[in-house]
């Protein structure tokens, strides 16, 4: 859940890249596993903060890597004025959720069918529990679903946990 300045923050940049709130809020929510903490890290990459940047995209935004855009921009306010907008804006425009969402995920499939799969390697470094992003529709559904991959990990790791006491008492 978002503060209200929080609220404020999103409200500004989905207007300043010319989005729907919906659109941002969803995807900011995805990419933090539901935290909206702007220091949230992926523990198999370099990439954190709100849009999880790589250390390729911090770079590109003026820092030396991903560790320091979050640590110098440590609140979700000033993450979304420093490094969301910013990045945002080199992918305008957006006239679809998914040329949105790809613009974070694998850009240059921002207007790509949403039946094509990635490339393999692309593949294999987004193989969860819940299984493989393996088309634009596989991660935009995702997206959109509010559930992230980790998180639907952790479900799945919890219900099998519950379902083995229950059947062992």
């Amino acid at each position: 859940m978002l503060s209200d300045k929080e609220r404020a923050a999103l409200e500004r940049a989905a207007a300043a890249v010319g989005v729907p709130f919906d659109w941002l809020y969803r995807l900011i929510r995805f990419e933090t596993a539901g935290t909206f903490d702007p220091l949230k890290g992926n523990p198999n990459s370099s990439a954190i903060g709100l849009l999880q940047f790589t250390n390729a995209a911090a770079r590109d935004l003026g820092y030396n890597s991903s560790q320091e855009l979050a640590h110098s921009l440590p609140t979700f306010e000033a993450q979304v004025a420093g490094a969301v907008i910013p990045y945002l804006k080199r992918y305008r425009p957006f006239p679809t959720p998914q040329s949105l969402y790809m613009s974070v995920f694998y850009p240059a499939a921002r207007f790509w069918p949403e039946n094509r799969e990635f490339p393999p390697a692309v593949q294999k470094a987004n193989t969860y529990a819940t299984g493989a992003i393996k088309t634009v529709r596989d991660y935009v559904r995702r997206v959109e679903g509010g559930i992230s991959s980790g998180l639907a990990a952790a479900l799945i790791l919890l219900a099998s946990i519950v379902a083995g006491i229950l059947y062992y008492k």
